[in-house]
């Protein structure tokens, strides 16, 4: 696993989804300091995108980034 994203505080995966209206899910990693990351598309622009509750893709765990674990 590579270094330097943060980890679902209930499984320890780094990869992670939101919802997006019009576009369906967007699949991300959230760096060390906190910036979400495309996962597939890193050069994509996510300002627009709600990261208020994102959703772990291992668990059933949701919340806020601020939740992460390193």
């Amino acid at each position: 696993m590579a270094e330097g994203y943060l980890r679902c505080p209930n499984c320890g995966s780094q990869l992670f989804y939101v919802g997006q209206p019009g576009a369906g899910l967007v699949f991300l990693r959230v760096r060390a300091d906190g910036v979400p990351v495309a996962s597939k598309e890193p050069d994509r622009e996510l300002s627009d995108l709600d990261v208020s509750t994102i959703h772990c893709t291992s668990c059933a765990w949701y919340g806020s980034i601020s939740e992460l674990v390193p």
